[in-house]
């Protein structure tokens, strides 16, 4: 063990310490060019200094403590190289460190309190790792970390405060964090751009499991999500690439895409969402989590049904008994629900179908999704509360409502699907609807889908009330195939014809089948 309480030691050129070097209170200045190479550990106690000067390098192989109340200068081209085949610990005691280089070979180094660098961390040794734990490594606005690989990283899966990568920016910036978990490096590409920059943050770390709010629909996803949280960056947003293994994923990998949970709104959005090879990419505008998983689509819309709508409650009447009779999608029977969805939520009125499509052509049928529509009007997921799921939507389409016995409609133009939540009310006719007089003129400056069309093929003729009302009429009610029930009161029979067919005859849907 050497312990220095010298007052002043300089080093030219180099010098060995074999043991243990404990600066006690001494100045200890590495000139330009000079190393100074400990085999043990380095102390820097009490009011000790050591001054890093120009090229100068301290070569470190134990642990490293700074002590708060000691102080370590380094140029911008001095270095700390932590190496050696042991494993080591680093206790900065808030010093900022220029250049650190990681040479250990097949061990770690572990931080046992905040480091920060100011110009480069470079991992130049074979299979080694830096572990944050709960420590934050902060990076200053110029510094850099090079020669990172899937066998030397930064290990950053902490929560989301602490055992973060810090990057400070004073301006628009590209950085990669280049971590990963204990067993996978899954680094974060980041393009960094803000209108300005006051004590700018974007702190990064990871974490190896689902994310905890991914929708239940998710069919393609990832178990890994990055925590990303900014500070500081006025009109803030980042493009994202997140590299994730093979084992994390589930499902597709072309259907697993850039998607963002948001800490503000609480949900999710998919700005320029797309898939790379073992990656999910996308663009942020708020703290949050950003993972890879199937993109979903969220529209919030209102609509009426003809026959079903009150005049006198000015909504839908919910006359079916649901629970018994339609737990089966009518337009998809692979989508199921379990009773207590409608007797909980007893303001369901029925199933209707939403459809996306890239034009107005019927070719373009992106997707289909079953949903709920309300008394109110108000159109919900499978869970009755919820607005819908769109799974793998696109960033806009045109948005098709079916319904098993009336007209379909569908919006005049695309409408946004993936970023904030549209609002289309069609019950007020304000909502714009592809072609003329899409829906009925219920009263009241109300609206609704048209009903009488019993075989969906988007026109009320003759075939509706022969083919189907004719053989319903009057036999035991099927919700899947008493299709003629126009008024949904459980019943076909002379209402359904005399006070919604005859009216609605020869009408026809402005929706390409």
């Amino acid at each position: 063990m050497k312990n220095i309480f010298f007052t002043f030691l300089s080093f030219l050129l180099a010098l060995n310490v074999s043991a243990q070097l404990i600066n006690d209170g001494a100045s200890i200045i590495v000139e330009d060019g000079a190393t100074l190479f400990i085999e043990g550990s380095l102390q820097n106690n009490l009011t000790g200094s050591i001054d890093i000067q120009g090229t100068g390098i301290v070569e470190v192989e134990g642990d490293v403590t700074i002590a708060p109340t000691s102080t370590v200068t380094m140029a911008n081209t001095a270095k700390l190289i932590l190496s050696g085949s042991n494993a080591a610990n680093v206790t900065s005691g808030g010093a900022t460190f220029s250049n650190v280089e990681m040479d250990k070979t097949a061990n770690n180094v572990t931080l046992l309190d905040q480091m920060r660098i100011s110009t480069d961390l470079n991992f130049l040794g074979d299979n080694n790792k830096l572990i944050l734990g709960d420590n934050n490594l902060v990076f200053t606005p110029s510094a850099t970390i090079t020669s990172a690989d899937a066998n030397e990283y930064i290990i950053a899966d902490g929560n989301a405060n602490t055992g973060v990568v810090s990057k400070e920016l004073s301006a628009n910036e590209v950085f990669k964090f280049e971590i990963g978990d204990a067993t996978n490096y899954t680094p974060l590409d980041a393009d960094i751009t803000g209108t300005g920059f006051s004590s700018a943050t974007v702190n990064v770390n990871v974490v190896p499991m689902v994310q905890p709010n991914a929708p239940a629909e998710a069919t393609d996803f990832i178990s890994r999500y990055w925590n990303v949280d900014e500070t500081g960056v006025t009109d803030f947003s980042a493009d994202l690439t997140g590299t994730y293994v093979v084992g994390d994923l589930t499902g597709t990998a072309g259907d697993v895409k850039g998607a963002h949970y948001g800490s503000t709104l609480m949900d999710w959005t998919y700005d320029a969402a797309a898939a790379g090879t073992n990656s999910a990419i996308g663009t942020v505008t708020e703290s949050g989590d950003f993972t890879g998983t199937n993109t979903f689509g969220r529209v919030d819309m209102k609509v009426f049904l003809h026959g079903a709508f009150s005049s006198g409650t000015s909504e839908l009447t919910n006359l079916l008994s649901l629970e018994t009779d339609a737990l089966t999608s009518p337009y998809d029977p692979t989508v199921t629900v379990d009773a207590s969805i409608f007797t909980t939520n007893t303001d369901i009125v029925d199933w209707v179908e939403l459809e996306l499509r890239s034009s107005s052509a019927a070719v373009d049928i992106i997707s289909s999704h079953s949903a709920f529509v309300k008394q109110d009007g108000s159109i919900v997921g499978l869970d009755g509360v919820s607005l819908p799921y769109l799974k793998n939507a696109p960033a806009s389409a045109f948005t098709v409502i079916r319904h098993r016995n009336h007209l379909a409609i569908m919006t005049d133009a695309t409408i946004n699907l993936t970023g904030s939540i549209p609002t289309l009310n069609f019950t007020d006719n304000s909502a714009g609807t592809f072609g003329a007089n899409a829906q009925y003129d219920l009263g009241g400056g109300f609206f609704g889908m048209i009903a009488g069309d019993a075989n969906e093929d988007g026109t009320v003729n003759a075939v509706d009330k022969n083919s189907f009302w004719r053989v319903q009429n009057g036999a035991a009610y099927n919700y899947l195939t008493s299709t003629a029930d126009f008024n949904m009161d459980g019943t076909v029979n002379a209402v359904d014809k005399n006070s919604y067919w005859r009216l609605t005859n020869s009408l026809l849907s402005n929706v390409p089948n």
